[in-house]
């Protein structure tokens, strides 16, 4: 499964160098020098692909790690103190009611 993962994201890091490869050689117009550095900064990003796109998943994994573990522990602190209190608000609801 994280072969399929790391797969997906080396093709989006293929697809956003040629897509911004080509958006920036239509931005840069006649400009000889500018449309080199580009292209030399954009086929640099292809063959280092590997590493980069390695980065990428590396940070999305630790980002979803982070806010699972968050979630995980607004509902732990959620459900403690649930039933941590329901019984103390039953109780004093009971007294109350007689």
């Amino acid at each position: 499964m994280e072969y399929h993962l790391m797969f997906i994201v080396r093709m989006l890091c293929y697809l956003s160098a040629v897509i911004l490869g080509s958006i920036f050689m239509i931005r840069l117009g006649d400009s000889p020098l500018g449309r080199r550095v580009a292209a030399a900064g954009f086929v640099a990003a292809v063959v280092f692909n590997q590493a980069i796109s390695g980065v990428v998943y590396s940070l999305l994994a630790s980002v979803l790690e982070v806010i699972l573990g968050i979630m995980g522990f607004g509902f732990v602190l959620i459900a403690a103190l649930v039933l941590m209190l329901l019984p103390i608000i039953l109780v004093v609801g009971w007294i109350k009611s007689k």
